[in-house]
């Protein structure tokens, strides 16, 4: 089964006038656990992920 997904973002910007600047990050995790097979190895399997992204923008007013 997919097990649910949690996180959190949080975000921060900047106007300079010509020019933006944006940072953002993100974590998401979650726990799944998967079954392969229906006879024979039969214990679920049980896999932890995470993720973080960071982005950071930049724009220009020409």
């Amino acid at each position: 089964t997919i097990g649910d997904l949690t996180g959190y973002s949080l975000g921060l910007g900047f106007n300079l006038g010509m020019v933006k600047l944006d940072l953002s990050y993100d974590n998401a995790q979650r726990k799944s656990n998967y079954q392969f097979f229906e006879t024979g190895l039969t214990d679920p399997i049980t896999l932890d992920s995470t993720s973080h992204n960071v982005v950071f923008t930049v724009c220009f007013n020409l």
